[in-house]
C-alpha cells in the first residue's frame, strides 16, 4: 500500500548506556527476604499473587537501582516496591496490614 511505509517498516530506536550494567550481589538473598516479609505481613495473600510478585522480581529491581547501597537499603527498597504495588492492586491487602508497615 503506498503511504504506509512507516507503518510496514517501523523505525526501532537504539538505546545505549555509556556506563556499565550493575546488580547488588546480594540480590538472591533480598529477594527471598522480600517474599519472606510481604507474606508475614499479608501483602502475598495468596500462590497467585505470589506467583505474581516472583514474575516481578521487586529485589532485583531494587539491586538494579542500588548497587552499592548497604545490605539493609537494598532489602528497604525491596520490600518497599513489593509493598507499593500490594496496596494498589491487590484487595487482599488489609487495612491491619497497611497500618502494620
Amino acid at each position: 500500500m503506498a503511504g504506509f511505509d512507516d507503518v510496514d517498516n517501523p523505525a526501532i530506536p537504539v538505546f545505549r548506556f555509556p556506563w556499565p550494567g550493575a546488580c547488588h550481589p546480594e540480590v538472591r538473598q533480598a529477594e527471598a527476604a522480600m517474599i519472606r516479609w510481604g507474606q508475614a505481613h499479608r501483602l502475598i495473600p495468596d500462590a497467585t499473587y505470589l506467583s505474581r510478585v516472583v514474575r516481578t522480581r521487586y529485589a532485583y529491581l531494587a539491586a538494579r537501582c542500588y548497587p552499592r547501597a548497604g545490605s539493609e537499603l537494598l532489602q528497604a527498597a525491596g520490600d518497599y516496591f513489593l509493598r507499593r504495588p500490594a496496596w494498589a492492586a491487590s484487595p487482599a491487602a488489609t487495612t491491619s496490614a497497611r497500618h502494620a508497615l
